[in-house]
């Protein structure tokens, strides 16, 4: 099974008041957190994707061995990242499936990750969310079949339309610690 992942980090993080990729969450900047927890083995390809002029993102994530792709327009929103993701994802030949997660959840565990992924592996047709006490959250592994829906997301929503198009293939993986799923908009919100 030949799987990619897709760490969206364009955001513009006007709510965080600056560029919270790089603000440091327990000595490490925020972006490397995620990055770490995506199992290089696991994945044929990996792909991260960043706003224009962002020197210091980019050489962060090629030491992890990301690619970068970069968003030309992050203001329209998180679906423009999305599909560039796809886009990278898919360039050479689709893969049976594709993780997607945000560069802002620093307490995202490698170890959920790979329990996601391992359910994938035994339902290879449904759509696999990490989540915490029954709530779904991110990151989120799409199969093939529902790569085509992505052309109709649009403005700051990600893969939510495409779930809830696929409503009856959700499943649910729960990750090991609910801080996991955390995603951080204020500074305040960087120590738990």
């Amino acid at each position: 099974m030949r799987l990619c992942c897709v760490v969206t980090a364009a955001g513009q993080g006007v709510r965080f008041g600056g560029d919270k990729m790089l603000h440091p969450v327990a000595g490490r900047p925020m972006l490397e957190h995620v990055l770490r927890a995506m199992p290089p083995e696991r994945f044929s390809r990996r792909f991260v994707v960043l706003p224009p002029d962002a020197p210091q993102l980019t050489v962060l994530a090629q030491a992890y061995g990301f690619e970068v792709v970069i968003n030309p327009s992050p203001e329209t929103g998180l679906s423009s990242s999305v599909r560039l993701g796809l886009a990278g994802a898919c360039a050479g030949g689709e893969p049976d499936g594709i993780l997607f997660a945000v560069g802002d959840q620093p307490y995202l565990r490698r170890s959920s990750v790979e329990r996601q992924l391992a359910m994938f592996a035994a339902h290879p047709q449904n759509i696999v969310a990490l989540a915490t006490g029954g709530s779904r959250g991110n990151p989120v592994l799409f199969p093939r079949h529902t790569y085509k829906d992505f052309a109709r997301i649009s403005g700051d929503r990600g893969g939510s339309m495409v779930m809830t198009m696929h409503h009856k293939l959700l499943l649910l993986c729960e990750a090991e610690m609910a801080e996991e799923l955390t995603d951080i908009d204020r500074k305040d919100e960087t120590v738990l």
